[in-house]
């Protein structure tokens, strides 16, 4: 299997917000899993059994977001797809396991991935949020 692969989209429960839905390969998922400090009923809200996750977006305005375009879920499997399953998360989730900031994931979307202006932010934030998985502070 791939390492990541767009499922769907839809609205979200939350008023104002919109899901993305991603499907992880068996082994990043069990990586991510394994590392974590999330309890198991946290841990499920943010990564299925199904090894599903979602990206998503919401407005803090009355209204709801603007869709995102169809070439940032084609990036994000792109880059996703690109390396190995060591290299996803050990380069593109992490610094050989050290926690990689938001602004160095951005600098690498934008550096070595090439990601075009309009989907950067939205590309980058899917792997933030992956990384935040094995590293959020609320869990040590």
């Amino acid at each position: 299997m791939e390492n990541v692969k767009f499922v769907c989209s839809r609205k979200g429960y939350v008023p104002h917000t919109l899901i993305y839905v991603f499907k992880l390969s068996d082994d990043i998922a069990d990586t991510l899993r394994y590392y974590t400090n999330y309890p198991d009923k946290d841990l499920e809200i943010e990564l299925s059994k199904d090894n599903e996750v979602e990206l998503r977006i919401g407005s803090l305005l009355n209204e709801d977001p603007e869709p995102l375009d169809e070439s940032v879920m084609e990036t994000i499997e792109r880059i996703s797809n690109s390396v190995d399953e060591e290299t996803f998360l050990n380069h593109l989730l992490t610094e050989n396991g050290i926690f990689r900031a938001p602004a160095e994931v951005h600098e690498l979307m934008i550096n070595e991935y090439g990601v075009k202006e309009d989907d950067e932010w939205w590309v980058a934030h899917f792997f933030i949020h992956l990384r935040s998985i094995l590293f959020d502070p609320e869990y040590d």
